[in-house]
């Protein structure tokens, strides 16, 4: 996958993480908490979001970002993954930039910008920036 190919593929399998953990959290099951329900739901949609944090992170960015998103396993109305990418990437050696904006027109911090390295032959992210006006960014401190 080109670096285009893995934030589009990366932010798919985020966005069906989100859902379908948000609908799990509204279910009845989730509510009553029979059996321990919740903890049990919450490890599964843990080890789901691991599973993704580890295939598109470098181990730095897992340390620093995929830690925070792994603790804090937020998901959002708005959709926090729910973005549409810009076909324009910025690709200098083995970095590239991936421009990104929320798809939903959300007011806080609308665009992202993910800075990927190719690590052999597949491009995993390196950090996620943000900023309301892409003149300003801020360094994001998790996904």
């Amino acid at each position: 996958m080109n670096a285009y190919e893995t934030i589009d593929a990366y932010l798919k399998e985020m966005l069906d993480w989100e859902n379908s953990y948000y609908a799990e959290m509204r279910s009845e099951s989730f509510k009553n908490n029979l059996d321990n329900y919740k903890l049990r739901s919450r490890e599964k949609a843990r080890i789901d979001l691991e599973i993704i944090v580890y295939k598109y992170l470098t181990s730095k960015a897992i340390a620093i970002i995929g830690e925070a998103v792994l603790q804090g396993m937020a998901v959002g109305r708005p959709r926090i993954y729910d973005q549409v990418l810009s076909p324009d990437v910025d690709v200098i050696g083995k970095t590239a930039k991936v421009l990104a904006m929320r798809g939903d027109g959300g007011m806080f911090s609308p665009f992202y910008l993910y800075t990927l390295v190719l690590e052999g032959d597949d491009w995993k992210i390196k950090e996620v920036h943000h900023s309301h006006d892409k003149l300003t960014w801020s360094k994001a401190k998790s996904l």
